[in-house]
């Protein structure tokens, strides 16, 4: 018996040469994988992400969701105007030694002016409770505001539902709860004291 020979079918050639390595020969934009944007891009049923990788339309995790043997809760809890300074700079707003200068004032502010109007009150002193009353509420105001700042913008820019007015609520009452679920959102839940880089879509 003859023994049949296997043809080999002849490779597609393009119609036009690629001038370089990943370029599309229909002039069309192409997206190459690197090992590197591989391990970047998150890969999850029926999420989106936006070109930084972040989960949009929903949180990552919810607002009551912490780990209390994670040294960024207790971080966060303990010192909040640092890991609120380093979210300020990855979307942008103003530079790490401003935003910790401000948030420091804002949050020493609140508690030592919270001290201040117990320590008066049962005292009886109730004029200067008064003043140290209002200005633990400017302080507080404040941190709310700032807090509230930064939820308002991530909600906006990965396109998540809620309303400025939840943001400054949560921004007032759980403000470490906050701060905790936009670090988790924007991967900057670790501890250390450096600015983190500021997302490329967002920089000013």
């Amino acid at each position: 018996m003859a023994e049949k020979k296997q043809t080999k079918l002849p490779l597609p050639t393009p119609v036009t040469e690629p001038g370089f390595v990943g370029e599309s020969p229909s002039n069309e934009y192409v997206t190459v994988l690197t090992p590197d944007n591989k391990t970047l891009t998150p890969i999850g049923s029926g999420a989106d992400f936006d070109p930084n990788g972040l989960r949009m339309n929903v949180w990552t995790v919810d607002l009551h969701d912490a780990d209390l043997r994670t040294a960024y809760y207790w971080w966060v809890c303990c010192c909040p105007c640092a890991p609120l300074a380093q979210l300020e700079t990855r979307l942008g707003l103003n530079s790490c030694g401003l935003g910790f200068s401000l948030d420091l004032i804002a949050y020493t502010g609140r508690l030592l002016f919270l001290i201040l109007t117990l320590v008066n009150l049962f005292s009886g002193n109730f004029t200067t409770f008064a003043v140290f009353l209002a200005l633990f509420v400017c302080c507080l105001i404040w941190v709310a505001q700032r807090v509230a700042r930064v939820r308002m913008q991530v909600r906006e820019r990965l396109d998540i539902a809620g309303s400025s007015k939840d943001d400054r609520i949560m921004g007032c009452v759980r403000s470490a709860s906050a701060i905790r679920q936009m670090a988790v959102q924007l991967k900057c839940d670790q501890v250390h004291f450096g600015a983190p880089a500021t997302l490329q879509a967002y920089q000013v």
